[in-house]
């Protein structure tokens, strides 16, 4: 399964036009949703989150394996769109499976509120590994490497034991101490699992530290830092 969800201010021709973090003010805002990996006929619930509370969501079937989607914020009506900490997120019977945190105001997105705990160390559990990599190919790492320079986007591969094959996987971006972006795997039996960090359309990740984390509701599978220069 793979999500990237954009939040921008306008989407034309179907590409994100000013992707961001952060907006100073808007009244409307988009998130371009690309979804790739659920069965088609799935239903998935869609939702606007401003300060931890639900202002706006609906549900949106899969049509097509690979489906493209587009979800608007218009708060015209309301004097614009309120300032805080914001969250389009994405969900399967209650369980999460993407979601992407932005701000709107004052509040930089350095201050974002996370409640995830802080990221581990290098780590892999017993019959597991997790590779970070520039691409991934049949479910398989290209160009494994610790460090990246100037790239719009990093993959990571989590292969776990067969017996494990049907577990439900969260997987969690870092840059620092802060969250990035979260992505939930449900377990088909497969035996080699595939995340993607993609940056905005027309950008480069940010420089920095950064960490991917793999775990079970109750167990931490693997967790690999890397750089982007």
């Amino acid at each position: 399964l793979t999500i990237t969800i954009i939040i921008c201010r306008d989407i034309v021709n179907g590409e994100p036009v000013d992707a961001a973090d952060h907006f100073d003010a808007a009244n409307k805002l988009w998130g371009r949703l690309r979804i790739e990996g659920l069965p088609t006929q799935t239903h998935t619930d869609v939702m606007w989150l401003w300060e931890g509370q639900v202002v706006y969501n609906y549900t949106m079937p899969m049509k097509v394996s690979v489906q493209t989607a587009r979800a608007s914020l218009d708060m015209t009506q309301a004097g614009g769109i309120w300032p805080g900490h914001w969250e389009l997120r994405l969900e399967i019977g209650g369980a999460t499976i993407a979601s992407k945190l932005f701000t709107v105001g004052a509040t930089a997105p350095e201050t974002q509120v996370v409640t995830a705990e802080p990221p581990a160390p290098d780590f892999a559990a017993p019959g597991y590994t997790l590779v970070v990599c520039r691409d991934v190919s049949d479910q398989q790492p290209v160009d494994p490497a610790d460090s990246f320079e100037a790239v719009s986007e990093v993959s990571a591969v989590l292969t776990v034991p067969e017996a494990r094959a049907a577990d439900t996987i969260v997987a969690t971006w870092w840059r620092g101490e802060d969250v990035i972006v979260t992505t939930t795997w449900t377990g088909t039996g497969a035996t080699s699992v595939a995340f993607r960090l993609v940056a905005a359309e027309g950008t480069v990740l940010a420089p920095g530290q950064y960490r991917i984390e793999g775990k079970t509701a109750d167990r931490l599978l693997g967790s690999k830092s890397f750089t982007v220069r």
